[in-house]
């Protein structure tokens, strides 16, 4: 374990961390409107630049499905459509809430997340998670909001600073190493985690390791 302050700040990503995700969901929904392959349209929607540069705030909402549903080359789609299945990707990760609760005892949460406006104000904004552990706009480390990507240190060091902390008393959780190395980069504590791998038990662990919980 990293040496560090006492844990005053536990931050999580949100995709395979506060939630589980499918991206192979969207993907069959498109079959009535794309004739790609789905490994094909999840590459050309959430791997390439257009989605990069969604998630930064760069490209708006419109632009970006209308620039992803012709790289799929999408016949009939509609953005309610599109805007549909593009949020119904997520899944709920069980036992999260338990170990939130525990964890609000002793320490403050924050988000750090890499996240499109379009997922945000259509499935997480209003999410029982996010409204209950997160309400805060300052709790809210999010990449469109901020112009920031993980792993870009800028995105860590913005949560440590609205946090009011030293990155050594942050323990931060993602499923991505490079998010895990760029925020011990910036001084800070952090340990992979990916909810569709990892047992809440595993978890749990790891925060006792902390100290974070009991």
């Amino acid at each position: 374990m990293d040496k560090h302050g006492q844990i005053q700040c536990v931050m999580f990503d949100i995709g395979k961390t506060l939630v589980g995700f499918d991206l192979f969901i969207f993907a069959k929904k498109m079959r009535p409107y794309s004739k790609l392959k789905p490994q094909e349209i999840v590459k050309l929607v959430f791997k390439e630049k257009p989605y990069f540069l969604f998630e930064k705030g760069i490209l708006n909402s419109e632009d970006y499905i209308n620039e992803v549903s012709k790289n799929i080359e999408a016949n009939g789609l509609s953005h309610d459509i599109f805007i549909e299945a593009f949020t119904s990707v997520f899944f709920p990760n069980t036992g999260i809430r338990l170990v939130l609760n525990g964890l609000q005892k002793k320490a403050r949460l924050f988000l750090i997340s890499n996240i499109s406006k379009l997922h945000w104000e259509k499935y997480f904004r209003d999410h029982p998670i996010i409204k209950d552990f997160f309400p805060e706009p300052r709790q809210q480390i999010l990449s469109f909001q901020v112009g920031w990507r993980k792993p870009d240190g800028r995105i860590f060091r913005e949560a440590v600073k609205n946090a009011g902390i030293q990155a050594n008393e942050a323990l931060f959780f993602d499923d991505k190493q490079k998010n895990i190395d760029g925020f011990k980069k910036i001084g800070g504590n952090a340990q992979l985690y990916d909810c569709t791998q990892n047992s809440i038990d595993e978890l749990l662990v790891c925060l006792r390791n902390y100290k974070v919980i009991s």
